[in-house]
């Protein structure tokens, strides 16, 4: 196809005027009008190919942008994995366009190399801003290219668009610009693997949908599956049939579309063949696909399956065109040959496997993305672009020397550039007068037929140096370029090699026989090809060598003979023998901790949770569900708890290193959320969050491991506060508070009252409430005293609730007497029962506790 660009250049006047007016526009209008009309032609707005104009101002602005004054902020709107999305649909669209709209090929030929050219700039503006000064900007460029890099739609759009290249339909300027994209998009892969190391990318992978039909869905034939469904299949299934194609895979020798034994009429076995084609593609095997065309072609050679010469290109079409179309399928004879079973099981539903694709993660390796580039259908282009390297511009022959020189050197192919068609090239560019201009080109040039013509003088006749002329004449595929430079045969041998060594002696071939007949007399549910691959001597050997070793020596006739066997699907139905078993299972493990899963251990037909416990709840046996659940015993002492085992750890390890308290269940979080808990936590010495950053009460280093086994002796009830050592009870605080005590007893006994009752006797009731309160703000200040480790606050506190009682009633018999005598009874001896203040206090909350908790139960 000729090219239709032209280049002008207008005056410099002109010039002047239109690169103000670009400077301006960028300044003031193109990010908020490109939002606009991009709004629009995504709510389809727009008249038709409106997108054209899109494509042409973005990729016009933004190359002035980048070129006269490189600012990100002046076309950031297009600076996006959204318009990278955009512009990869648009070009998908216009080439299956140009294929469909024959009659406008050229006008979709231009948009599609329009959308090229954006593409184009928008890498080159991301690279642009990988280079910046800016760290900001380079930031945003590095999140751009994960994204595009992580997408697989963006690395296999360079793919397609070369393979997919037609020089009669396209122009040879949009293979410069394609050629230049694509050394433009590896250049920065490399880049990114390089500064990376290690990266994720995105994957398909088939996966096998299962769905169920009924008898009379399936006497009508399968469902078409909509275009949609058949466009994601295609995607899945085109790279693995382009490899087909190209002779790079193994395609499978036991299909047969022809029987001349059958009494079929031969033009129904056409029609047969052509659905089976269908069914392999539809059913994700692309290799028998190509494999039962190609054996369809020799029996019927008039053209349905494709002439003998044909190209590897229309053959993928064909093939393609097979996916799509809608086959007539005779209708199943089934219901007329047994009409019982039909209405038997007119109700019961079938399990239909539909391919399907999903996305999962792999690591990427840059190495095997440019080895897809080492194909036939790839180098093409390159080289008929390397034909006119007088009319090329300098980048546009250094990209394609580069590419030659990833697969001859990179790659270790140079056997790919065997091609006579290159070395013609090769031939002109060393006889050229100005071929010192293009001294890259040369170099290069004179490596490849420095390589051939040194493999030529190595190899002999009896090594097939013979057969390397022969081989200029045709383009190779990876399998004969290998072999060309290695010897011939030596691919099938690297191929076993790496598939563990299939090289069989003949004591291996009859020990494979051996265990064979025996497994095979057994017989037995198990797989015989896994039973031996565990009994042979070399584990090396996998399934598939296995397998082609006893078809090789005829011991098996056909390899469906040895395929897993699907295991049958439980019957929803239970047998009266198997109700037998699940109810004497039940009587036998009703009062296990598990009964299910004991039940379930000991049954001979395995059925799942689920259904055993709906037939327990069927057969009358339990008549709740939660009778069958797994019971939960609490450990008690078995187990110890937080405090004795960090005593522990403090008296083998004296590091003094607070130790967090993890609640590990949902109780234990519910408990320490729990606001009378948390004021146990703090008499107990422990000590809440210190910051934000801790989530976790924690044991203090502070406490030693005599006090922590003290608490824990206490908090499990192993010893109570009476019976906690004590000191000498002949203190004077203590002789001052039992004398108090005594002197308010006799006076109620007198009936006399207090001091306090006289001054207010309405509001006795009050005041004993005033007092309750007076009491729990006082053990806030203990607890506070005890947190913080300070001996003096907890001299203030009282001891006790008892001892706080009698201290308070003593302050209301002789506010001037009592209660200085008292206080400096507690002054003169207050570390008396320092030790053993904090363990009553501990036992009385824990008693407080346990009562309201019953409350609440209650």
């Amino acid at each position: 196809m000729k090219d239709g660009d032209t280049t002008r250049r207008s005056t410099l006047s002109i010039r002047l005027f239109l690169k103000q007016f670009c400077e301006d526009f960028l300044e003031n209008c193109y990010n908020g009008l490109m939002r606009t009309v991009k709004d629009n032609l995504v709510r389809m707005k727009t008249q038709d190919h409106d997108e054209t104009y899109y494509l042409w101002a973005m990729r016009f602005f933004m190359e002035f942008n980048r070129v006269h004054n490189f600012r990100v902020d002046m076309v950031s709107e297009t600076v996006s994995v959204r318009t990278f999305h955009f512009i990869e649909t648009n070009l998908t669209n216009f080439y299956e366009m140009m294929l469909t709209d024959k009659d406008d090929i050229t006008s979709w030929s231009r948009r599609m190399h329009l959308a090229l050219k954006a593409y184009n700039e928008l890498l080159m503006t991301v690279n642009a801003m990988d280079a910046s000064k800016d760290p900001a900007v380079r930031d945003s460029a590095n999140v751009i290219k994960s994204n595009i890099f992580y997408v697989m739609e963006y690395r296999e759009i360079f793919l397609t668009l070369l393979r997919k290249f037609d020089e009669t339909k396209q122009p040879k300027t949009y293979l410069k610009d394609l050629v230049e994209t694509t050394h433009v998009f590896i250049k920065m892969l490399e880049r990114f693997c390089k500064t990376k190391g290690h990266i994720v990318v995105q994957k398909k992978r088939k996966k096998t949908k299962r769905r169920k039909r009924t008898a009379e869905q399936g006497a009508a034939g399968p469902v078409e599956p909509s275009e949609e469904d058949l466009n994601t299949l295609w995607d899945g299934l085109s790279g693995d049939l382009s490899t087909f194609i190209q002779g790079e895979g193994e395609l499978p020798q036991d299909v047969a579309p022809f029987d001349a034994a059958l009494d079929t009429p031969l033009e129904e076995q056409r029609v047969q063949a052509m659905i089976s084609i269908q069914d392999s593609l539809r059913g994700g095997d692309p290799g028998r696909a190509l494999a039962t065309l190609r054996a369809a072609r020799e029996v019927w050679p008039d053209g349905a399956f494709g002439t003998a010469d044909i190209s590897q290109e229309d053959e993928f079409m064909a093939l393609r065109e097979i996916c799509f179309t809608a086959l007539p399928r005779p209708a199943t004879e089934q219901a007329e040959e047994n009409p019982e079973a039909d209405d038997e099981g007119a109700g019961e539903a079938e399990e239909e496997e539909i391919p399907q694709f999903n996305m999962t993660e792999q690591d990427f390796n840059f190495q095997d993305y440019i080895r897809r580039f080492a194909n036939p259908q790839m180098l093409k282009p390159y080289v008929r672009l390397l034909a006119d390297y007088r009319t090329n511009s300098a980048h546009i022959n250094h990209c394609i020397a580069k590419m030659l020189h990833r697969v001859a050197w990179d790659c270790k192919m140079e056997g790919l550039l065997f091609q006579i068609s290159l070395f013609r090239i090769f031939q002109r560019l060393l006889e050229d007068p100005a071929g010192s201009s293009y001294s890259e080109i040369t170099k290069f040039a004179k490596y490849v037929l420095g390589r051939f013509f040194g493999l030529v003088t190595r190899s002999g006749p009896s090594d097939g140096g013979g057969n390397i002329f022969p081989e200029l004449l045709f383009w190779k595929g990876a399998k004969e370029a290998y072999e060309m430079t290695e010897g011939y045969g030596s691919y099938q041998e690297v191929r076993k090699q790496k598939r563990g060594g299939a090289d069989w002696s003949q004591d291996e071939q009859e020990e494979l026989v051996q265990w064979y007949n025996r497994f095979k007399e057994e017989g037995g549910d198990e797989d015989i090809v896994d039973r031996i691959r565990q009994n042979f001597s070399d584990p090396n050997k996998n399934r598939q060598q296995i397998i082609s070793q006893l078809v090789f020596q005829g011991v098996v006739q056909d390899r469906s003979e040895l395929k897993r066997k699907k295991r049958p699907r439980q019957s929803a139905i239970w047998r009266e023998e198997e109700e037998l078993q699940l109810q004497h299972l039940f009587d036998k493990h009703k009062h296990s901790d598990d009964p299910v899963g004991d039940i379930m251990s000991e049954m001979t037909e395995k059925r799942s949770k689920k259904k055993v416990i709906e037939k327990l709840l069927d057969m009358g046996l339990v008549s709740d569900r939660k009778d069958l659940y797994k019971k939960r015993r609490r450990k008690g002492g078995k187990k110890k708890d937080k405090e004795e085992r960090t005593a522990d750890d403090r008296e083998t390890d004296e590091s003094g290193e607070s130790v967090p308290i993890v609640p590990l269940t949902e109780d234990s979080e519910t408990a320490m959320e729990h606001r009378t808990f948390q004021k146990l936590l703090k008499m107990v010495g422990l000590a809440p969050p210190a910051n934000e950053q801790e989530s976790f009460w924690r044991i203090p280093g502070t406490l030693s491991a005599a006090e922590l086994r003290k608490m824990a002796n206490v908090l499990t009830g192993k010893e109570s506060a009476d019976d906690l050592p004590t000191k000498k009870q002949s203190s004077s605080r203590y002789k001052a508070l039992k004398e108090l005590a005594k002197k308010q007893g006799k006076e109620r006994k007198r009936g006399k009252p207090t001091r306090q009752e006289e001054d207010e006797p309405p509001t006795a009731s009050k005041s004993g409430k005033k007092r309750a309160r007076q009491l729990d703000s006082s053990d806030e200040e203990d607890n506070e005293s005890l947190t913080s480790g300070s001996s003096k606050r907890s001299r203030k506190g009282s001891g006790s609730i008892d001892q706080e009682e009698s201290m308070d009633t003593e302050e209301q018999d002789n506010p001037s007497e009592e209660p200085t005598s008292v206080r400096k009874a507690l002054e003169s001896d207050s570390d008396s029962d320092e030790d053993n203040v904090p363990l009553r206090q501990i036992a009385h909350a824990r008693r407080r506790i346990e009562s309201s908790d019953s409350e609440e139960e209650k």
